[in-house]
């Protein structure tokens, strides 16, 4: 039976009876429109209610609006660019990845750190793949000889990973060891880099239902957020980034661990001898675990170093996302001796900083010329900056001489539909919303 007009009625929605009506109010106290239900209520309404306009609908249960104080507020607005600190809520795997790198991490003679790979179960007895590798091994050497080219970069690769002690030769009497597995490999080319091929070592090629990468832990996130790192960039007049060359492969694996990463290679890149057993020694890219590893390994080289100087421990543990440093200095001094103390703590690691730019021509001029990136070798004369200089700062355009961010957009010519208009929108990339109120006219167009 209908009810009249300010009397409740109830309504069935996707979540359940809600108990709703128009009444006048008799207070001044204001109510929000939060309500909670005790009991299903079962009525049958033969006809929907009318409602006179000026009425005002709202909950049977009235509860009282939360007073918002500025710092709600602030919190809110602000809420985007915070580094969270996932320490509370890190699970159980992650406490065990950290136990093992933090228990097994150790400095070797030759100056390399050295972790063991954290494996969820102890080290798994694998199955020999070495047959299914040797049929992947079979594909690339058909892809070398028909491609000279990708075969004379690919060599490139090789030789220099053996050169830089990335890799060695399995000696005879470990071949026939158990626990071992085979990393099939293959090349790929960067689109800006069409003279380089990386090699890729998949560790997620299955072999009997397994693979390597489903016996690692991944460990926690210990990337610093983006968002904190491009903030800190903008606040001093002098800024600089640099890069850590080859991180990953800076960070050695235990000797017990590096038969797990084995590969088939020919000796000296000859294709018409067979195929012998390297190991790789040092944590790959693609491994579930790398990432973890490098960043932990980073940030340990900090902290056991930060005697040399707690702002550079401090710049390498909070200023890098991944491999990439960006900082700010309120001068040309401050900023070159944090760049001095900064390779000094990292060549305690055997790590290279390097690929350095800076705004400033002054501290451009004390950074070696071997240590600069290209756009930074060619401002060479003080006080002659490229005003039209623009390098990547974590995918954004910086403008090196001006100091600004910016953006240079190239739309491809997607089609005049809503598909078209999403993957022109998505391709936009701005982590810190600087165009939003721009990006958003193509998302109300959606």
């Amino acid at each position: 039976m209908s009810g009249k007009n300010d009397e409740p009625f109830a309504v069935k929605t996707e979540l359940g009876w809600s108990i709703v009506g128009g009444s006048q109010m008799d207070s001044e106290e204001n109510f929000d429109t939060f309500g909670q239900t005790y009991r299903t209520v079962s009525m049958r309404v033969e006809a929907p209610i009318s409602i006179d306009s000026q009425s005002n609908v709202k909950y049977a249960r009235k509860a009282k609006v939360k007073e918002v104080t500025t710092a709600d507020f602030l919190q809110m607005m602000e809420r985007d660019f915070h580094e969270i600190d996932g320490k509370d809520t890190i699970s159980q795997e992650d406490k065990k990845f950290l136990q093992i790198v933090r228990d097994g991490i150790h400095q070797s003679d030759d100056g390399y750190y050295e972790m063991p790979l954290p494996f969820k179960k102890g080290e798994p007895t694998l199955p020999n793949n070495r047959r299914a590798a040797m049929s992947r091994l079979v594909g690339l050497k058909s892809q070398l000889l028909k491609r000279p080219q990708y075969r004379e970069h690919y060599m490139t690769f090789m030789n220099e990973i053996f050169h830089r002690g990335d890799a060695e030769k399995v000696p005879a009497e470990e071949v026939s060891m158990s626990n071992s597995w085979c990393i099939p490999h293959h090349g790929v080319y960067h689109p800006k880099k069409p003279n380089k091929v990386r090699v890729v070592f998949d560790r997620s090629a299955r072999y009997q239902g397994t693979c390597l990468n489903d016996h690692l832990l991944q460990g926690p996130d210990l990337i610093n957020p983006m968002i904190g790192v491009l903030c800190r960039f903008q606040h001093g007049p002098i800024a600089f980034t640099c890069d850590v060359e080859k991180m990953y492969h800076k960070f050695r694996v235990t000797k017990l661990h590096q038969n797990y990463l084995r590969f088939l290679w020919w000796e000296d890149g000859d294709l018409s001898k067979p195929p012998v057993d390297y190991r790789m020694k040092v944590h790959l890219f693609g491994a579930t675990s790398s990432p973890g590893c490098a960043n932990f390994g980073l940030k340990q080289i900090a902290e056991e170093h930060k005697d040399l100087s707690v702002e550079a421990a401090e710049f390498l543990t909070r200023n890098f996302y991944v491999d990439d440093g960006l900082k700010c200095e309120s001068s040309e001094e401050d900023a070159s001796d944090l760049i001095q103390k900064a390779v000094s703590i990292c060549a305690k690691g055997n790590l290279r900083l390097h690929k350095f730019i800076c705004n400033s021509p002054q501290v451009t001029s004390s950074i070696p010329e071997s240590e600069r990136a290209a756009v930074a070798k060619t401002s060479l004369e003080l006080g002659q900056h490229d005003s039209t200089a623009i390098e990547r700062a974590l995918c954004l355009q910086w403008c090196i001489d001006s100091d600004e961010l910016c953006f240079r957009l190239t739309l491809k010519d997607h089609p005049l539909t809503r598909g078209g208009i999403l993957a022109t929108v998505a391709s936009i990339y701005d982590p810190l919303g600087l165009i939003a109120h721009l990006v958003l006219v193509g998302r109300q167009i959606l």
